[in-house]
């Protein structure tokens, strides 16, 4: 039997394809394929219309309804619109160049119904994408671009020390696959802002909530693109299990959507869909899957923290406030010979939290069976639901990506996880502290609400 002919897409046809199924956004969805320019400021010269739109529009919102610190700033036009575009743009440099596809929602105002914003901006196209690229990204759940900012081999090594120790194969490693299934993706997050209300955010945790919707859509896409036959979905849903305990990164647990995106491809009656029957069914499955506000806090809690914020407390201290100065005060002074630089590198602060963030990551993943273990020990003493659901899920998904695990250690903690006869559906009460904490964050929500105050864009990855 023959096999299937390769397929490939290219950012410029799922653009088309996109406006065609969604007219209606033509106007203020932008894609964007930073391949088509010369540079970074060529780019944001293109975008920079919308930029001073949506600062103009920050501007007069501060104006009517912002505290009077605020508004003052406000009332000079000029300063306080390029303030706000210079922060904006210093942002799309840093996520441009870490060459994965991003939505940028612009100009989101808290007293509207929805989260749709005046523009939506949609980056795709990186011909260099891998795999691989997004474990290492994953594991730091971006966050380890601070250290890359200031060693720029960083990422390069971080990804080197971590290449082979996940699995995916070679069929589905493809550069391609992974932008298209990525753009759309982004796409899924453009296409469904002023689908979700504001208020959501007073019951669930919206980011998760809107990864699981971006992941659903692009995993249905994915399969009508490339057939109903192929595995990515797999092999995804587990990376993404991973990357929820290893990291912590609850915002991107978004393995049981994917699972039931599977089952209904198993079903067949994902193909006939159109592209917006899709993102329909995509939020009906989000909320199925999408976690409250009680419980993504418990899961950062049980899985413990990011190997980056736990590598710079450990080299750090308690002279967080005293180190950044010094780091300020370093970068305001003539740059020092070659020579002087590499030594005080090798020995410095950043050279520490460096090596640091590498051990933590690598032994997390050299030392897999005890992982899973500890992982499948979580899952067992846990009385919060989400901590269970995603310690459960990891432990019977992650043979996937790592498939040297001892078969039968890897089984003896399923068998435990699986076989929990007290398995909890609830959460566990917040502490006072917690309790605080959330009455505080629900009632700034209301009061932006109300006023129309607050941030006004949102990055979606």
């Amino acid at each position: 039997m023959a096999k299937p002919e390769k397929k490939t897409y290219t950012v410029e046809q799922i653009k088309q394809e996109f406006y065609q199924e969604f007219p209606e956004l033509k106007d203020t969805v932008k894609i964007i394929d930073p391949r088509d320019y010369k540079d970074t400021e060529a780019l944001l010269k293109d975008v920079r219309p919308l930029l001073e739109e949506e600062a103009e529009l920050q501007r007069r919102r501060t104006l009517e309804k912002g505290n009077p610190i605020l508004q003052k700033q406000a009332q000079n036009e000029a300063a306080f619109k390029k303030g706000l575009i210079f922060m904006r743009e210093q942002m799309l440099k840093q996520v441009l160049k870490t060459g994965s596809p991003v939505a940028m929602v612009l100009g989101v105002d808290p007293a509207a119904e929805t989260m749709a914003g005046s523009n939506r901006l949609v980056f795709g196209g990186n011909e260099d994408l891998h795999f691989e690229t997004l474990v290492w990204r994953g594991l730091s759940s971006g966050t380890a671009n601070t250290v890359a900012t200031f060693d720029k081999s960083f990422g390069d090594k971080l990804q080197e020390q971590i290449k082979d120790k996940y699995y995916l194969p070679k069929e589905l490693n493809d550069p391609n696959l992974l932008q298209t299934f990525v753009l759309d993706h982004e796409l899924g997050h453009a296409a469904t802002a002023h689908m979700i209300k504001q208020d959501k955010v007073l019951t669930h945790d919206v980011p998760q909530y809107w990864e699981c919707i971006a992941d659903s859509y692009a995993l249905i896409r994915h399969y009508q693109r490339f057939g109903e036959d192929s595995k990515f979905g797999e092999y995804w849903s587990a990376f993404r299990s991973s990357a929820a305990v290893m990291v912590p990164d609850p915002v991107h647990w978004t393995s049981e959507a994917m699972e039931k995106v599977m089952d209904l491809n198993k079903q067949g009656v994902l193909k006939n869909l159109t592209p917006k029957q899709a993102i329909e069914l995509a939020v009906k499955i989000a909320d199925d899957c999408g976690f409250g506000l009680d419980e993504s806090p418990n899961i950062n809690k049980a899985f413990g923290t990011s190997p980056l914020k736990a590598a710079f407390t450990e080299t750090v201290g308690k002279s967080v406030v005293s180190t950044l100065k010094g780091l300020w005060s370093k970068s305001a002074k003539p740059q020092p010979q070659a020579g002087e630089e590499k030594a005080e590198k090798e020995d410095g602060f950043l050279k520490k939290m460096e090596n640091s963030f590498m051990r933590q990551c690598l032994d997390r993943l050299e030392n897999k069976d005890n992982t899973v273990r500890k992982i499948g020990d979580i899952a067992l003493k846990t009385q919060s639901s989400a901590v269970y659901r995603v310690a459960k899920d990891f432990v019977n998904t992650i043979d996937r990506i790592w498939p040297d695990l001892d078969p039968e250690k890897l089984e003896e903690a399923r068998r435990a996880v699986n076989g929990r006869k007290d398995v909890p559906q609830t959460e566990p009460e917040r502490s006072w502290k917690e309790q605080m904490l959330h009455d505080m964050k629900t009632a700034e929500i209301r009061k932006h609400r109300k006023n129309g105050s607050g941030n006004s864009g949102r990055f979606m990855r």
